[in-house]
C-alpha cells in the first residue's frame, strides 16, 4: 500500500509493477464500459497498433455528452512526425489525455517514460503522451465512448487561477527537450523549443487574466526559466520562432506584425499592454 502521493506518482507505483503487454489509466471518479478493454486490445492487435484512443461519455452534474470527441475510426501515422508536428495533432486529432488510450508497455519501458509531479510541470497527461507518441508506430481510434468523465465539482474548481503557471509551462518545454535530447535529440530544433514556450506562455496570460496576476506568476518563474522566456521572446521577435509561430497559426501580415512587436515589448520588460487581447491562444 502506498501512501497517497497524488495521481501521478499512483500511475508510477502502478507502471512499476505492471507485468502485462498493454498499459490503460482509469482515473478513480471515473468508470469504463465493460467492454472496452476487450475492443481497444482487440483494435490494436487487428491494426498493430502501439497506441489506441476510444471516444468518451462527460459527465457534468446532470449533463451527459456522448461521444464528446466524435472520434472515427480510423489510423493515424505516427512514425515521421517531428516535434512540431505532434504540438499540432495534440488537441485537434489526439486528444490531450492519458485515459482514453491504451499503450503498449514495452515502449513506457524502453524509454523510462514516468508521469511527473503536477506541481512542477502542467499538462503532465500531454507530456506524457509526447514523449510515448515519439515512438509508437501508429494510433488507432475506436468510434464508441468506451470511457465516462465525471467531471465533480471539486474537479470544477480547478478552474481557478494556478499563480505559479508561467514557471509550470516553462518546466514542461524543459523536460520535454530534457527527454528528446536523451532519447531522440534529432526531432526537433531550438526553434521548435522556442514555439512551445511562446505557445504556453500565451496560454498561461490567458489564464492569468488580469496584469497584476502576471507580475505575481512572473515572480514565481526561475531565474533559468527567465533567461528561456527571454530567448523565447527575442526569437519571435526576430528570429525564426516568429516565423514558425505565424506558419502554425496561419496569420495574416498584419497578425504576424502584431505578434513580432508583442514579444519585442515583452523583450525589453514592456507589459502595459492588455495581455489577454494580444496574447490570445
Amino acid at each position: 500500500h502506498q501512501r497517497n502521493q497524488g495521481g501521478g506518482a499512483a500511475r508510477n507505483a502502478g507502471l512499476d509493477i505492471a507485468t502485462g503487454k498493454y498499459i490503460s489509466f482509469i482515473d478513480s471518479d471515473d468508470y469504463v464500459e465493460p467492454d472496452m478493454m476487450e475492443l481497444m486490445v482487440g483494435r490494436a492487435e487487428a491494426d498493430g497498433s502501439q497506441l489506441v484512443q476510444c471516444d468518451i461519455t462527460r459527465h457534468i452534474k446532470s449533463e451527459v455528452k456522448n461521444n464528446f470527441f466524435n472520434v472515427k475510426n480510423g489510423n493515424l501515422d505516427l512514425k515521421n512526425h517531428n516535434l512540431n508536428e505532434f504540438n499540432q495533432i495534440f488537441g485537434s486529432d489526439i486528444s490531450v489525455f492519458l485515459w482514453d488510450k491504451i499503450y503498449e508497455r514495452s515502449i513506457i519501458e524502453n524509454h523510462k517514460i514516468r508521469y511527473l509531479d503536477m506541481k512542477y510541470v502542467l499538462s503532465e497527461d500531454q507530456l506524457f503522451l509526447i514523449c510515448y507518441c515519439r515512438f509508437a508506430n501508429q494510433i488507432s481510434f475506436v468510434d464508441k465512448a468506451l470511457y465516462h468523465y465525471d467531471i465533480r465539482e471539486v474537479s470544477l474548481s480547478r478552474g481557478a487561477i494556478k499563480m505559479n503557471i508561467l514557471n509550470q509551462w516553462t518546466n514542461y518545454v524543459v523536460e520535454t527537450k530534457k527527454f528528446m535530447d536523451a532519447n531522440d535529440p534529432d526531432c526537433a530544433d531550438q526553434t521548435t523549443y522556442n514555439t512551445m514556450i511562446w505557445d504556453r506562455f500565451c496560454n498561461a496570460c490567458w489564464h492569468l487574466q488580469s496584469k497584476e496576476n502576471f507580475y505575481q506568476s512572473m515572480e514565481s518563474v526561475s531565474p533559468d526559466n527567465k533567461k528561456l522566456l527571454k530567448k523565447s521572446f527575442f526569437s519571435v521577435a526576430f528570429g525564426r520562432t516568429g516565423s514558425n509561430v505565424a506558419k502554425n497559426k496561419k496569420l495574416d501580415f498584419k497578425a504576424q506584425l502584431r505578434l513580432r512587436f508583442t514579444a519585442f515589448l515583452l523583450l525589453i520588460g514592456k507589459y502595459e499592454f492588455p495581455l489577454r487581447t494580444y496574447l490570445q491562444p
